[in-house]
């Protein structure tokens, strides 16, 4: 299946749109310049950190028939990799500050590259690519599958290896984030090296320096 590259239309449906599965269109969400703005991110508050730790663990077995909001998937995605300082540094750590990995967010409506500096997607891909996003059955049909691409070019260490190892380590700061946000709000979630890197590469036309690392899926858990 070939991915048709787009630039976002300029109705908000294409992403808030059905967002994440089949909710409908939200005021919450607006266009601007070929992108959707998500709504801001309340940052108050919320469960302590020892408690979220006490509950995090990986989940495969989801409900599919509950959508996640706009909401929660602005934090959600803010926690990730969002920009928490006013000189642009972020949640997660970043090797050299050089900001290296990126986060593609893969739902039922295509595939949307997360904008931190601005907390907005940008559309890469119209469809419905979430098989694409590794090899366990659950992907397929769970409300977002997160993908996590590094750059080596932008990382600029004199040595591959080295670079793939500290592009694979921030992958997982960020990836511990994503989990300690779903710990806190009951969403399920687990990280997965599973994933057919070079076809996802393929798909989205990436270039020979950047890399897909990993894939972390995020749904409502099966009761």
């Amino acid at each position: 299946m070939g991915c048709a590259m787009n630039k976002i239309k300029t109705i908000c449906g294409c992403f808030c749109l059905a967002i994440l599965l089949s909710s409908a269109f939200s005021e919450e969400c607006a266009t601007m310049s070929g992108k959707v703005l998500l709504p801001t991110v309340k940052k108050e508050g919320g469960m302590p950190l020892m408690e979220a730790l006490s509950k995090r663990q990986s989940i495969r077995e989801y409900d599919y028939s509950k959508a996640i909001s706009e909401e929660m998937l602005s934090e959600l995605l803010w926690a990730t990799c969002g920009v928490n300082r006013p000189d642009g540094k972020r949640t997660a750590g970043s090797t050299l500050n050089k900001q290296a990995v990126s986060v593609y967010v893969v739902v039922e409506k295509g595939i949307y590259l997360y904008l931190p500096q601005e907390n907005a997607l940008e559309l890469v891909c119209e469809g419905d690519f979430r098989a694409q996003t590794g090899m366990q059955p659950f992907v397929k049909a769970a409300a977002l599958n997160l993908v996590f691409v590094g750059d080596v070019q932008k990382l600029g260490i004199d040595d591959a290896a080295h670079n793939m190892l500290m592009l694979g380590v921030d992958a997982g700061l960020m990836s511990q984030n994503t989990y300690l946000y779903c710990a806190s709000k009951g969403l399920g979630t687990v990280v997965r090296g599973s994933i057919d890197g070079a076809a996802f590469a393929k798909l989205i036309k990436l270039p020979s320096h950047k890399k897909v690392l990993l894939a972390q899926t995020v749904s409502w858990p099966k009761e």
